[in-house]
């Protein structure tokens, strides 16, 4: 049986250590920058609420895809 410390949330998934509980509750409601990146990259780390983001942005402001690196760029420019 856990116990929930007075003050703090509980969680749906507690496992006692609050670092650990923080990385496994987070929010897929709200669009994440990170994940708003990888869509823009053609990756699949996104959910949709980050797509529609993305879509705003760049209905917003067109050109913002242009200062998002290409992955071939990328890949081109790290080190082996």
């Amino acid at each position: 049986m856990t116990s929930v410390a007075p003050g703090r949330p509980v969680l749906l998934y507690d496992c006692g250590v609050p670092e650990a509980d923080a990385l496994s509750n987070f929010d897929i409601t709200r669009p994440h920058i990170a994940r708003i990146y990888d869509y823009w990259l053609g990756g699949k780390d996104n959910f949709e609420v980050d797509r529609e983001a993305a879509e705003l942005a760049l209905a917003a402001t067109p050109t913002i895809v242009h200062c998002v690196p290409d992955k071939d760029d990328r890949a081109r420019s790290s080190p082996t």
